[in-house]
């Protein structure tokens, strides 16, 4: 059974919080100064802001913080920021996770994959839907929130830090990202932090990432899922074929979801402008796919 450090709980056994203060300093009591902590993620804007947030939080806190991630980073955007922002990612087989004295899970659950699941953690911070209880001294998942980004801008904010340009960035994409620009989801905390951070975060930065969402091997399929696309009442279906990565139709999803008012003359110009965009970085985004090779 674990036990939860200097909390307060409900009769209902669970935490209570009075202040985001309240919430660090319960969080970094659970470390020590030669405290080693590994946050795993599964890579994605959110998660890979909230985890470069919490390597801040812990910056005097512990001896040392690494980022770990499952799976294979493969969309060009996640690249960019990755690169740009100089986040310090490692490969979850390239390190011992054994080996760290406190584990850390950041914008996933357990349950979201067999390897999160082959580990205990002493805490776990998400905005994903809540399943069940979990076994860790400390957990803060609010599934009312658009990104975990937003929890972990308060968490800076209570402990007195100002993020630094690169981390405001960071964390702005997570939001802007998750809530699909506000469309899909978010509340007025979520408004309220990325208003908070739009004063810190560079906004050529932003441009550039935004710029390197898609390959231009992948606007064919863009093109085949507006001629294939049939609209009902439950949603907007297409069938793109054979596909060489999932995350294809995660961009292809979400592309038609931008979309989806639009005729299919809009939206054919909509990708042709962003060709367009790809001309006018190809420079950059040459040297991004090659430090992907």
């Amino acid at each position: 059974m674990t036990t939860k450090i200097g909390v307060k709980h409900s009769k209902k056994g669970r935490t209570l919080f009075k202040s985001t203060r309240g919430r660090v300093r319960t969080l970094l009591k659970l470390f020590q100064s030669h405290s080693s902590v590994l946050v795993l993620i599964s890579p994605d804007p959110d998660s890979m802001a909230s985890a470069l947030a919490v390597k801040r939080l812990l910056w005097k806190q512990v001896r040392g913080t690494s980022i770990a991630y499952i799976g294979e980073i493969q969309r060009l955007d996640n690249l960019a920021m990755m690169g740009l922002l100089k986040i310090p990612l490692v490969k979850i087989d390239e390190t011992d996770p054994e080996g760290f004295s406190h584990r850390i899970l950041v914008d996933s659950q357990p349950h979201h994959s067999e390897i999160f699941e082959s580990f205990t953690y002493d805490a776990i911070i998400d905005h994903h839907p809540k399943v069940k209880e979990w076994d860790a001294s400390y957990v803060d998942i609010r599934p009312k929130y658009g990104a975990t980004a937003t929890i972990m801008t308060e968490y800076l904010r209570g402990a007195g830090i100002k993020p630094s340009m690169k981390l405001a960035t960071a964390l702005f994409y997570a939001i802007k990202t998750d809530t699909a620009n506000f469309a899909r989801s978010g509340i007025d905390r979520d408004v309220k932090q990325f208003r908070y951070l739009f004063q810190y975060a560079n906004m050529n930065f932003l441009k550039k990432i935004e710029k390197s969402e898609f390959e231009v091997k992948s606007l064919d399929y863009f093109q085949t899922a507006l001629a294939n696309r049939v609209i009902t009442k439950k949603g907007i279906h297409s069938h793109l074929g054979k596909v060489p990565s999932a995350d294809i139709c995660v961009q292809v999803a979400s592309f038609i979801n931008r979309t989806k008012q639009m005729d299919s003359i809009q939206a054919e110009q909509v990708v042709e402008q962003q060709a367009e965009v790809f001309e006018e970085y190809k420079a950059y985004l040459i040297r991004i796919w090659d430090q992907k090779k």
